[in-house]
């Protein structure tokens, strides 16, 4: 049983993507059941299933198994992309959302810019990156790419393995947009959690994905510098928390 606590428009948004991905035999939590006002918790509720698993951040410490499991999330993510997104009920307002999303990072950067110069809580390293992503994000503007349904929050930690199966979990944050931001996102996370490893997955994991989908990513370092932002802002090292600057 899952009790959402958030607005019942996400809610009703994951129990729609996740019946939808089942029926295109993806690997995901089955759904079974939603209400969006439960008499007993005033609250929106799912009944899904319940997958007793290790989720794969358990086998990233040793790098022929970290390499084995960064492929196969590949391959997962090429699959979930190349669904219908427009065959999800409410993916008009996915897409909205995901558009919003975008216009809200640009606004950050130029807060940051303007605002920030100091960047107090950044190494000298990370305050150069992140310097010069701001500054290429000032003159680039991403290419037109046909949309795609996207996790929006997808690492190790969302993959459940179990019998040798690979299943994606935490829906809450999906949209549809660019692949790449997915892609992206999930670039980071991987060097952020492995920042000392002898191979680099977040390119790794990159170089796979193009692989499995045949062909390249044309936003890609565009969105490597959104999620940068992105993940700055979620980390508190920022003056303003997620959803709060509005201006």
């Amino acid at each position: 049983l899952r009790v959402f606590k958030g607005d019942v428009k996400d809610a009703r948004k994951e129990f729609a993507v996740l019946r939808r991905l089942k029926e295109e035999n993806l690997s995901v939590p089955t759904a079974h059941f939603f209400e969006e006002k439960c008499e007993i918790f005033g609250k929106p509720i799912m009944i899904m299933e319940k997958v007793n698993a290790s989720d794969a951040s358990e086998f990233m410490n040793n790098e022929v198994a970290a390499k084995h499991i960064v492929k196969r999330m590949a391959k997962r993510l090429v699959d979930i992309h190349n669904t219908n997104p427009w065959l999800i009920e409410h993916s008009d307002i996915m897409h909205v959302d995901y558009k919003r999303k975008q216009k809200e990072l640009l606004r950050i950067r130029f807060f940051i810019t303007k605002l920030c110069p100091s960047f107090l809580g950044f190494s000298l390293q990370t305050r150069r990156r992140l310097i010069a992503a701001v500054k290429r994000l000032g003159y680039e503007r991403p290419k037109k790419v046909r949309p795609a349904l996207l996790h929006l929050d997808y690492e190790p930690n969302h993959i459940l393995v179990l019998n040798g199966n690979d299943i994606v979990a935490d829906w809450g944050m999906t949209s549809i947009g660019d692949p790449a931001y997915d892609v992206a996102w999930t670039y980071h996370k991987l060097r952020l959690e492995r920042e000392n490893a002898k191979v680099d997955l977040g390119e790794y994991f990159v170089k796979c994905y193009e692989e499995y989908s045949g062909k390249k990513l044309v936003n890609l370092q565009y969105f490597k510098d959104t999620v940068a932002i992105e993940m700055t802002r979620f980390s508190g090292l920022l003056p303003f928390r997620a959803g709060i600057y509005k201006n």
